[in-house]
């Protein structure tokens, strides 16, 4: 049986063009479990697509978005 720290804290960075489209996401900061690693990036991928820009950020043609994943024993977040 794998036993996990009390706390782990995960940063993706997921980039999306301008209509809502996730076109790369990366692993900044591993939690250093493959598991936690893999289920933070599916959750990410399986909200896509995300809405389209609105039309008051011009000609923003990408964006990128750092999410921090932290994990403790009995319970997840994220910001």
């Amino acid at each position: 049986k794998k036993k996990y720290p009390k706390l782990k804290i995960e940063t993706i960075l997921m980039s999306l063009n301008k209509s809502g489209k996730l076109v790369d996401i990366r692993i900044l900061n591993s939690s250093g479990y493959d598991l936690l690693d893999n289920e933070a990036k599916d959750s990410i991928i399986e909200a896509a697509p995300y809405p389209p820009f609105p039309n008051s950020w011009g000609s923003l043609e990408k964006l990128n978005i750092r999410v921090a994943f932290s994990y403790t024993l009995g319970s997840w977040g994220f910001r």
